[in-house]
């Protein structure tokens, strides 16, 4: 059975690391979500991307969702995306949870929707 729902990005902040020639950068960015849906919890991601010339980016990432039903029940995502033509995605793994070891090892995706909006699907 699929988990799905919607996040909300609250907050994000990113830092330039490396500055190259024809704009593009690799960056850092901290970045806050509110899920609704079939998890209810929020998170925080630690991502790592890379801009070309165009303003595409690739990223991977590590997030860390907590439940709001109990601040100790936790999901721990590894994600790799892109970001094209104003508009992100990607896959990620579950690679650790601490309430429910089925979770472990399943992927799943998002897609943003405008207003810093995304669907995202385990299983």
């Amino acid at each position: 059975m699929a988990i799905t729902g919607t996040f909300q990005i609250s907050n994000w902040q990113e830092n330039v690391t490396t500055s190259m020639e024809n704009n593009c950068k690799i960056s850092n960015a901290v970045v806050d979500q509110s899920y609704s849906g079939d998890i209810v919890g929020t998170s925080q991601i630690h991502y790592q991307l890379y801009y070309n010339s165009e303003g595409n980016a690739r990223f991977t990432g590590y997030e860390v969702l907590t439940l709001t039903e109990d601040q100790s029940k936790k999901l721990i995502l590894q994600h790799t995306g892109k970001f094209e033509g104003g508009s992100a995605s990607a896959q990620f793994d579950v690679i650790d949870c601490n309430f429910d070891d089925n979770l472990i090892g399943k992927t799943g995706n998002f897609i943003s929707k405008e207003g810093g909006k995304a669907d995202y699907r385990i299983g």
